[in-house]
């Protein structure tokens, strides 16, 4: 595999893709669960950016979501 390559899709699809041994660094951001609502205003009342952190499921749920992707990488 080259080096220095980014890989954008799907993460479960792609991880399967991907030959075991082959990776040495993976940079994991997931959401975190934090049950909040974020609003965030850039410059201006006109651009607001929100999002829920919130799972419908809940916890459960939310670490089967992540166990997947871990057990993957």
């Amino acid at each position: 595999m080259p080096m220095n390559k980014l890989i954008f899709g799907y993460n479960l699809e792609i991880l399967k893709k991907i030959e075991s041994e082959t990776i040495d660094l993976i940079y994991l951001d997931p959401p975190f669960f934090s049950n909040r609502d974020y609003e965030i205003i850039w410059g201006d009342t006109r651009e607001v950016r929100s999002f829920r952190d919130r799972w419908s499921g809940g916890i459960d749920h939310y670490i089967g979501w992540l166990k997947n992707r871990v057990e993957q990488m």
